[in-house]
């Protein structure tokens, strides 16, 4: 595994500022310049900015922050047209509409849609000139803003203090932020730094000696062997993987050794200066990169990664991989609730949150982003603030440039076949019941996330297939459960890997393949923009196999277990807290499973006719 930095991702500003990839910028494709769509209204003044002051309302403060510890903001710099970059990424992946496959380069985006590159570059000298360490990024959407608590209290007129949030602490302004002029900004995301709950599997000790199904036995399984037979195994694509910790250099090989089995190599991509080190191996890191060049085992992998006070940078993970427009199939095996990220700001209603945006520009890039639909059940971990008391869903599985990928308990043999019916995972549910205490490790097991998103309206593949009105997750679903894990090394120990969190890099892995067939195929690698083989967002092409006569060939419909959790004990002396609304597997679409299983070469072949896949 190579870890290189990549500075010709990003620019680093000084007084005299320079905006990287924004200095020359390509023509407009014809796709965007034969079309006319709506402009963005109703951004706020210069002088107001969203900074998630709905999230500060519920800490508790506890003392003074220290003055000199790091802190890191994205600043939202006013985009010329936030609704037309939303609609175009929908559109770059709708067949049947005249811009489908027409993707777009970073800066394409952000000629069509960024900040004006005079707006963009006045924001960035703002605060270079207060001796902040500045990052811009090609696609002129935020701008990253680096220094010390210290200098963000002058620099926003405000003071911070430490917070207790729930269980964990916090840091935040103690006043309204404010700025000494006028910038074309919207929001300013970090002034509240906080380490939010995630729903992704974490490392499980053994059940039973269970040391997890070996690749070859999950690549027969789901017929990714059956891709490779015939040539596809990922070379000529790459694929992404968005960071959730620090990763060991030589972990990949042994688990290839140990099991003669090649891997993908792994090159960790962080940014200029480099991230916070991280103080120990990350479990759930492992999982995501092993899983991925296991089953993808010729498409080189980028593990995009940074790493701030709180955790994992998602924000910066996602704007380089964005501006690098390198990798062509991504997955992201961390999540939390879609009301916390509504009150820090990263979601709005309106579609229009940081987070919606770089989904988006993802999308109009044509790359395929799959994401974990969560281990809580139909809860989240963290749903209204109080663990498992209301239903909510997972994001970003549930963003409608996302596909949401659920759990599956599958029974193997040693030769990877299935030895029973899969079923959804359901390990701690009303179905599967309590589970044993774990005999070492940690587990926070459940079941298979699933329900309605209360942000996102149902895209259209969704409301023409299944009628819905509200988005609904999980997509599909694949291996999770524990007592049916896949071996991964960590640290250079076995351990085994679960959770929906190992079930959606198993699914960027397919989705790799997939594109390895089109590439190789005249008559589909025929996009616009220069990748050629991308087919954008895989969700409607998923939703037409499932209403087709191909679905039971492609897809193993998932027929039992249920994703409520187990009613949640009483606190002594006061009333029984309300237990979430449960869901259930059946026949065809269900919020546990999605549209259920794929299988790799079947998948090809509906995609990619005269693919050859068996």
């Amino acid at each position: 595994m190579n870890r290189t930095l990549v500075p010709a991702l990003i620019a680093v500003v000084a007084l005299a500022v320079g905006c990287s990839g924004a200095g020359t910028v390509p023509a407009s494709s014809p796709a965007i310049a034969s079309r006319s769509i709506p402009l963005s209204h109703g951004a706020l003044a210069p002088s107001q900015f969203h900074w998630g002051s709905a999230l500060r309302a519920r800490m508790t403060r506890i003392g003074p922050a220290r003055q000199n510890a790091p802190m890191r903001v994205y600043v939202e710099v006013n985009m010329k047209n936030i609704p037309g970059l939303l609609h175009y990424a929908i559109l770059a992946s709708t067949p049947g509409s005249p811009d489908y496959r027409q993707f777009l380069t970073p800066q394409q985006i952000a000629r069509e849609f960024g900040a004006t590159l005079y707006d963009y570059q006045a924001v960035a000298s703002y605060f270079a000139a207060r001796g902040l360490h500045v990052v811009t990024y090609p696609q002129r959407d935020l701008v990253r803003v680096d220094g010390t608590v210290a200098q963000m209290a002058r620099t926003f007129n405000t003071t911070f203090g430490r917070y207790q949030y729930l269980t964990g602490p916090a840091v935040a302004p103690r006043t309204t932020p404010h700025l000494g002029t006028r910038l074309p900004i919207r929001g300013v995301i970090g002034l509240i730094q906080y380490r939010p709950y995630s729903s992704v599997g974490v490392i499980r000790g053994n059940v039973t000696n269970f040391r997890g199904y070996t690749p070859q036995q999950l690549s027969h399984a789901f017929d990714y062997s059956g891709a490779y037979s015939v040539g596809y195994t990922g070379a000529g694509v790459r694929t992404g993987v968005l960071g959730t910790g620090l990763i060991n250099a030589t972990d990949a090989s042994i688990l290839s050794a140990t099991y003669n089995y090649s891997l993908a190599p792994i090159t960790v991509v962080t940014p200029s200066p480099t991230p916070v080190p991280a103080t120990s191996l990350s479990s759930e890191a492992a999982i995501d990169t092993q899983m991925v060049a296991a089953l993808a085992p010729g498409a080189p992998e980028y593990y995009y990664y940074d790493e701030s006070t709180f955790g994992s940078d998602y924000t910066s993970e996602l704007a380089m991989a964005i501006a690098s427009d390198t990798a062509d199939t991504i997955s992201e095996s961390a999540g939390g609730p879609e009301s916390e990220s509504l009150q820090d700001g990263s979601l709005q209603l309106n579609g229009q949150g940081p987070s919606q945006i770089q989904h988006a520009e993802l999308a109009a890039e044509g790359i395929a982003f799959f994401a974990s639909s969560g281990d809580n059940g139909s809860t989240t971990a963290n749903c209204s603030y109080t663990y498992m008391r209301a239903n909510c869903v997972t994001y970003p599985a549930s963003d409608v440039n996302a596909v949401a990928v659920g759990g599956l308990n599958v029974p193997l043999d040693d030769a990877g076949n299935v030895i029973g019916e899969i079923t959804a995972w359901s390990t701690e549910t009303t179905h599967g019941g309590p589970e044993p205490s774990p005999p070492s490790g940690a587990c926070n097991c459940i079941g298979s996330g699933g329900g309605y998103s209360i942000v996102f309206r149902a895209p259209s593949w969704q409301r023409r297939v299944l009628g819905a009105s509200a988005r609904e997750l999980p997509d599909l679903a694949l291996d999770s459960a524990p007592q049916t894990g896949g071996a991964i090394v960590v640290g250079g120990q076995p351990g085994l890997g679960n959770g929906t969190s190992m079930a959606a890099p198993m699914a960027n892995a397919m989705w790799a393949l997939v594109l390895a067939a089109c590439k190789q195929s005249p008559s589909c690698a025929t996009a616009g923009g220069p990748v050629p083989y991308r087919l954008g967002n895989p969700a409607p092409l998923l939703y037409a196999i499932y209403h087709s006569r191909a679905y039971k060939k492609v897809f193993y419909d998932v027929l039992y277990g249920s994703n409520q959790p187990v009613p949640p004990s009483p606190i002594p002396g006061s009333p029984p807290p309300p237990n979430p609304v449960g869901y259930s597997a059946g026949p065809g679409y269900d919020l546990v499973t999605g549209i259920g299983a794929p299988f790799a070469g079947h998948l090809i072949d509906a995609l990619v006719p005269g693919a050859g896949a068996p």
